[in-house]
């Protein structure tokens, strides 16, 4: 390609990136006389009450699930803690929920407007959040803490009998 060629193809680019249309951003209104009469009408009337939601009514059945469930996570929480194998048992969890499904409902229904103990002591959710973490933390440490006792224990204990064993064959 010759130098001619080269400069005439980029004379040609040039023109058509400069013909591009540039496009204007500037935000752009356009009225309409219904428009402006309507904004009119309504400017300084007061906007109609939206309509109140209906709070969500919880059942006994309902209720009872929200029970079932948290006491299989609590189980869960606590042999993870304890590091043991337990599990959720179905006749006990069915007894918890039939004995506190009436209080859930009571306080459920309630929440927009608590009664005062329950008002005070939702003032102190994330303490109550930060004690609740504290606490399965250290949990979890004191077990960790026993884990490694026994564990040092045995290998002490394997340590005592390879060197019994060690004088026993002399």
């Amino acid at each position: 390609m010759t130098m001619e060629k080269l400069e005439q193809e980029t004379d040609l680019k040039t023109e058509v990136e400069t013909e591009t249309p540039v496009a204007d951003d500037t935000p752009r209104t356009e009225t309409s006389p219904e428009l402006d009469a309507f904004v009119a009408e309504t400017e300084g009337a007061e906007v109609a009450p939206e309509v109140e939601a209906q709070p969500v009514v919880m059942t006994a059945d309902d209720a009872k699930g929200v029970i079932a469930f948290g006491a299989v996570k609590v189980t869960q929480v606590v042999a993870d803690l304890t590091k043991t194998n337990i599990e959720p048992n179905a006749a006990q969890i069915d007894t918890l929920a039939e004995a506190v499904h009436p209080v859930l409902l009571k306080y459920a229904a309630s929440l927009e407007s608590p009664p005062p103990w329950l008002a005070a002591l939702m003032q102190y959710r994330a303490e109550g959040m930060a004690l609740y973490a504290i606490t399965v933390f250290g949990l979890s440490l004191r077990t960790a803490v026993a884990e490694d006792r026994k564990r040092q224990q045995r290998e002490a204990q394997q340590k005592t009998e390879a060197l019994a064993d060690g004088h026993q064959q002399e």
